[in-house]
């Protein structure tokens, strides 16, 4: 929970501010609670309309509270519009009762949470630290809005599976803990890109919707390119047609990453094969980066290549993951499979995880475009694929 000293010893961020546009049933609650931590609050009472309160409202990063009517059918498209055009605040609702579609499409345009009434003081307590470590992050980085976690899927060569694993990572991701988790997942292999087909998903945006002017590329154009798969991932497909390598510019990919970041939890990119200077913009990016490869002796030698290249171009901090796919276990009767000792040697990188072959069940699972958890016999392997996740996750 919050607490009075929370930031002590840090003088380096600012104490948390909390500006709420609320009614009067409900204002001095707020308040009550709000006096128990240490956040500068400011409590402006909705007179009128909300729209009238929100109209031109400029600030820096900080934390917004906002009191939405159901009954006022017009106060959803004002509260949707103000968090697509204010990204880098951090928006809590409170609502009477929103339906679940109407609630998806508000965490879709940005809103941190969406707390029910009567408000629970636990409830509202967590939502605001989260949101004021998000706001203290985002001012700890020079003003950043960058919040959510960037992860980079990278194949060590074709054919190792790095993008069912990018695919079944999001799956993983987007439905633990106590609240779904805001996951995107991005396909940038201009040429042959395959997690929309793995996904099943036909129709919407593509990733060349996004090729605009960097200016351009905001929080409404990204929501009207991506679409949303029944699992709950927000997905940017790739092109259906073949695009030059270079169709791409540096700060376009920097800032297609940049809005991911701002809003969602978790952004997965599956990245080409291939190299160019926005795929090393997008690992830059990243705060960790997986990559996939397999047991043999051509892969082994392609994912050196790749960690040697990564540290010549001077992101040798960034972490990495190594996951051995389908991964045979040495025994007594083989005496062709490479050992993982000689292997991580030739790396001069342990293996961080490995997957066995399991080539029914991920064929079942891309051909439905289902979890894998939810292919015949798949939930050991999904249960696998969740540890390796929650394992990446926390030590990001």
């Amino acid at each position: 929970m919050i607490t009075t000293n929370k930031h002590a010893g840090r003088a380096d961020v600012a104490q948390p501010t909390m500006i709420g546009f609320l009614r009067e049933d409900i204002a001095h609650e707020v308040k009550s609670i709000v006096k128990k931590t240490d956040a500068t609050s400011e409590i402006r009472i909705i007179s009128d309309s909300l729209k009238e309160e929100l109209l031109g409202f400029q600030s820096e990063p900080c934390v917004i509270l906002l009191q939405l009517a159901a009954s006022e059918d017009d106060e959803f498209d004002v509260v949707e519009e103000f968090l697509n055009r204010n990204p880098h605040l951090s928006v809590i609702i409170i609502c009477d009762d929103v339906p679940f579609e109407q609630v998806r499409r508000l965490m879709r345009s940005g809103a941190l949470d969406i707390l029910p009434r009567p408000l629970k003081e636990d409830e509202f307590l967590v939502a605001l630290e989260a949101a004021f470590v998000r706001v203290s992050n985002a001012k700890l980085s020079g003003g950043s809005a960058k919040t959510g976690k960037v992860i980079t899927f990278m194949k060590a060569c074709g054919g190792v599976g790095g993008t069912t694993l990018a695919v079944q990572s999001a799956h993983a991701l987007v439905g633990r803990g106590r609240r779904k988790r805001k996951v995107c997942l991005i396909d940038f292999d201009l040429q042959f890109g395959n997690v929309a087909m793995y996904l099943d998903v036909e129709g919407g945006g593509e990733l060349s919707d996004l090729l605009r002017p960097p200016e351009e590329i905001d929080a409404t154009l990204f929501d009207s390119v991506s679409t949303t798969h029944p699992s709950g991932i927000d997905i940017v497909a790739a092109p259906q047609t073949v695009w030059s390598l270079d169709s791409i510019s540096v700060e376009q990919a920097r800032k297609i990453i940049e809005v991911a970041a701002q809003l969602y939890d978790y952004v997965i990119v599956d990245l080409p094969d291939y190299w160019t200077d926005w795929s090393k913009q997008i690992l830059d990016s990243a705060d960790g980066v997986v990559l996939v490869m397999q047991m043999t002796v051509a892969a082994v030698r392609h994912a050196r290549r790749r960690i040697d290249l990564l540290q010549s171009e001077g992101m040798g901090n960034v972490p990495i993951f190594i996951v051995a796919n389908r991964f045979k276990k040495p025994t007594m009767f083989t005496s062709d499979t490479i050992k993982q000792d000689e292997v991580e040697k030739a790396l001069g990188h342990v293996i961080d995880f490995s997957l066995p072959s399991n080539f029914k069940i991920v064929n079942e699972a891309q051909t439905h475009g289902i979890p894998i958890a939810e292919a015949e016999g798949g939930r050991k392997l999904a249960s696998d694929l969740n540890k390796i996740a929650e394992s990446i996750v926390a030590r990001l």
